[in-house]
This record gives C-alpha cells, structure tokens and sequence, in this order.
C-alpha cells in the first residue's frame, strides 16, 4: 500500500485534497515511474495529524477509535469542568456577549460538569446509522459520508441503545411501547415510546445541552467564538450563505479547539433536554427539566442563518419528528 503524507497549509481538508489531486495529475503527465496512491494522510501546519479516518488529533486531547459493523467512528475525550453558558446582549463587557443573541439563551450562567465524557469528532455518519440499524432501515442514505439526518428524537435514542449492545456496553436508555410512523417520503421511524434511563449505564447517548456547548466551546481550549472553531464562519461551518441549501460531506471544513467538526451548521443536533428557560443560578451537571414536550436541538444546519448556528443559539423540535436538516452527535461517560 502506498500512502501519500501531506503537509496542510490550505484551509481545509477538501482544499487540500483538490491540490493534490491536481499534483498526481501533473505527475501523470511526465515519464516517471509514479505508483498507484492507495490514501492522503494529512499533517496539519499546526501539528495537528490526520487519523485513519481522515480527522485531525489536537496535541492534549485524547481521541479513541471504534468500530461497529465494519464503520470506523471516532471520539474525543472532554474532560469535567466549569464554564459560562449562554450568552447576552446587554453588556459588552460581561462574559458571552453576542449582539445578535436570543433572548432565550440568557442568562449567561455557570456550569460545572464533574464528569469527563466522550463525544463524536463528527455527527453520526450515514454509513454508521446503516451499520447499527441494518438495511431493514428504510431511510434513503444518499451518501455514507453524509451526517445522517430525517431522524426522529426517539429514532435517536434507538440507534443508541443498539450501538452500545453492538459494542459490549450497557445501554443508557430503557424504550418500552415503541410507536412507528411512515413519512411521505416512504420511510419508517420511531414516533413515541416511554423513556427512562440507566444512569450508571456506560453506553451511548445523546448530550445533554450543557454538555454540548461545553464541547463547542472547546472546553478549557477555547478562544470564546461564538461559532465553533473560529468567527471567520465559512472556515467552520455549512449555513445558508455557502451550503447551497443542501448536506455535505462532514469534516470537510475546520475543526473546533477539541477537533470537533460541524459542531455549527451542516445538520443540527438533538439533545438529551426538554426545551425550557434558563435560570441565572449556577447549576453542575444539568440535564434539562424532568418532563416537557419539545427538545432541544443545537449548533444550525446547512438552511439556517448567521445566528441560528452559534454556539449558544437554542433551536427546538418535536421528538416525533424526522427533519431534513436534523441529525445528531453521540457521547458516553469516560469512567
């Protein structure tokens, strides 16, 4: 097998890539013996290098690579710790200003996570979901490498619990009563079921909003975006202005300070949380409100404006609802 090793100075992956594939053109074009490349491993000018999956590791941040029905995934350790949530419009000279924030987003509050966690380097994969949920599954996946989105909250919830029998652990959600719809586009998903979890259970889940930010925000690395990885947005993320109204590929863009990618834009993400108002008082480890119908999801997708894709901006759905631009990031804990 022959690997080719490239130097990353472009600004992204996909930059990068179109460059070499014009190189090996070039050198197909002189008399030299060039052989077959069989795969690109990028090294990042800021010594941050490329796994076998094609995503970069941040010197100080752990990464671990799994695999479930043949799919490769991978996942990056957040460590506990406390940081500011939300964000204001009110004081420039307080913390998480943004001049565009919602008002459901204040007030800016301080979190404590006492447990470090794992969560995806990217959202989950089309080809994941079709690994877990087998080719029963009735969704139309257009492309492996695409997040996979038309997903329902509950559908979430499933897809968990099955990756973590897949890979030995215990599954954090307990689902009884299960209800299916079909959609008009032909597919089966998941509508309703009773829900309660495991808490000591070490499988798979959906993140809780706290959680979710806190990863965003790049934990103890971040340099206070208010989009993920940098405010220079089209380096980052897929929204309205760059996405041409459609999915990509993920991990084509920049990565966050933890080397999250499509932390904001491209789909967004379901939570673990009922959608409610925040309070002003510090909280550690918070979970949402106990009962409530709607969900939070967070980060934009590929359809939404400037501000519906920062990192504080609080979107909602029905959990019984599959939509277009909705798919999500899995976590488990790291004891």
């Amino acid at each position: 097998m022959i690997v080719l090793v490239a130097l990353l100075l472009a600004a992204d992956v996909a930059e990068a890539a179109d460059s070499i594939r014009i190189f090996m053109k070039d050198l197909s074009t002189l008399d030299l013996p060039v052989a077959k490349v069989d795969s690109i491993v990028f090294i990042h000018h800021d010594s941050v290098k490329a796994d076998a999956l094609g995503l970069i590791s941040v010197p100080g941040v752990d990464y671990k690579t799994q695999t479930a029905g043949g799919v490769g995934f991978r996942m990056a350790k957040v460590g506990a710790g406390k940081f500011w949530m939300g964000s204001q419009f009110n004081d420039k000279t307080e913390v998480n200003y943004d001049y565009y924030a919602f008002s459901d987003e204040a007030p800016v509050h301080r979190v404590t996570l006492t447990e470090s966690y794992w969560i995806g380097q990217t959202e989950v994969t089309q080809a994941l979901w079709r690994a877990v949920m087998g080719n029963d599954d009735t969704r139309k996946c257009n492309n492996p490498a695409f997040p996979m989105f038309n997903v329902s909250w509950y559908d979430c919830l499933d897809f968990c619990n099955k990756l973590s029998q897949m890979e030995g652990l215990t599954p954090y959600y307990n689902l009884t009563s299960e209800k299916y719809a079909t959609s008009e586009d032909s597919f089966c998903y998941m509508v309703s079921a009773k829900v309660t979890t495991n808490e000591l259970a070490d499988g798979f889940r959906l993140p809780t909003e706290a959680q979710w930010e806190f990863a965003a925000r790049g934990q103890y690395k971040s340099k206070e975006f208010i989009y993920a990885g940098s405010d220079s947005v089209n380096k980052v993320m897929w929204y309205a202005v760059n996405s041409g109204k459609c999915v990509h590929v993920v991990a084509q863009l920049s990565p966050n300070e933890l080397g999250l990618y499509d932390m904001c834009g491209n789909v967004l993400e379901w939570s673990q949380d009922f959608n409610a108002s925040y309070s002003a008082e510090a909280c550690i480890d918070p979970e949402g409100p106990a009962s409530g119908y709607e969900r939070v999801a967070r980060g934009g997708g590929y359809g939404s404006s400037l501000h519906y894709c920062s990192i504080a901006c609080r979107q909602k759905g029905y959990p019984e609802k599959a939509y277009s631009d909705c798919g999500f990031r899995i976590v488990c804990p790291a004891r």
